[in-house]
């Protein structure tokens, strides 16, 4: 799988000749949740990304995130790095289809266990309101095991800057440790000046072992803002 990300890569980078638009961020937040987990303990959380989209469609970036997340080894993970390509076209008025190769990182681990593994994400988007994801993980958190996760997001106008969003989600591990969950989030987001900012909840309908716990899991209220330069 990484040879496979390396291509992507390449085949994206084969493209800096082209007009290409580089844009970058940093985000704060009070918990950094991915697929309705809390990859941060429930701490605040400190991430910077970047992002270069060439013409016709090819995309390829970075991004990074303070995280705290102990395994039960008692390997603690500080840092989390993900590098990512893609390429996304138009294909009629109001849809749009994209496919992502994500690699995840875990540097600065001191373990034998090899936390690193990388997700195939293909997304339908409807008319920018409505998105269909689903991501494959051919060796999932180095197991050896698939996972899978498809998620549902639609977002609507609210007034002015402002707007609305929800989703709903599943995430299936049953290959790695026999279970899987379902997770939702709502809230609502807008920008004031240059900042955008982001007001959401988050629940899941239980934990699963080794990778949630009752904190990590439960429901929570998180606000994040985020400045471009």
């Amino acid at each position: 799988m990484q040879r496979l990300f390396a291509i992507v890569l390449v085949a994206c980078l084969g493209h800096v000749a082209s007009a290409a638009e580089l844009t970058g961020y940093v985000t704060l937040t009070s918990d950094f949740v991915r697929r309705g987990v809390s990859q941060s303990d429930a701490n605040p959380a400190l991430q910077l990304g970047a992002d270069l989209a060439f013409q016709g469609g090819f995309v390829a970036g970075a991004w990074a995130s303070t995280v705290d997340n102990r395994s039960e080894a008692g390997h603690q993970r500080d840092i989390e790095l993900n590098v990512y390509a893609g390429y996304g076209r138009d294909t009629g008025d109001r849809w749009r289809l994209s496919g992502f190769v994500i690699a995840y990182n875990y540097p600065g681990m001191d373990t034998p266990f090899d936390y690193d593994y990388v997700e195939l994400l293909g997304s339908a988007n409807y008319d920018d309101r409505f998105w269909l994801e689903f991501a494959y993980a051919p060796d999932y958190y180095g197991t050896g095991e698939p996972a899978w996760n498809a998620e549902l997001l639609g977002e609507w106008p609210l007034f002015g800057a402002w707007r609305v969003s929800a989703g709903l989600g599943r995430f299936d591990l049953n290959r790695v440790v026999d279970a899987d969950y379902t997770y939702w989030q709502a809230g609502i987001t807008g920008d004031v000046g240059v900042v955008s900012l982001d007001l959401r909840f988050h629940d899941t309908d239980g934990v699963v072992p080794f990778f949630s716990s009752p904190n990590t899991a439960r429901e929570r209220i998180v606000l994040t803002l985020i400045v471009p330069f």
